[in-house]
């Protein structure tokens, strides 16, 4: 004969119900500021792989430091004016 488990008072508890995310405030673009690549996907409104890709493809100025890449606010303006293009 097998032992039967002892029944649980309160077995799954409820779901959690899930609004929206709270909005993140969009940082000021300024010209003469340096902002990491997270920084400026956020100042710019781009997913950061377009950053990535707008470097590599050198339609966006940065510079590097170390492994970091870093933009001014007056290199985003300029990737923006002319067109924001990746390729």
């Amino acid at each position: 004969m097998i032992p039967e488990a002892a029944p649980t008072a309160n077995p799954k508890p409820a779901a959690k119900k899930r609004g929206p995310k709270p909005k993140i405030a969009r940082p000021v673009l300024e010209p003469a500021r340096l902002h990491n690549r997270g920084e400026a996907s956020l100042v710019v409104g781009v997913a950061r792989i377009t950053l990535i890709r707008a470097f590599n493809s050198g339609h966006l100025a940065g510079y590097r430091v170390g492994t970091r890449v870093l933009h001014t606010g007056q290199q985003l303006l300029d990737w923006l004016n002319s067109g924001g293009h990746t390729k």
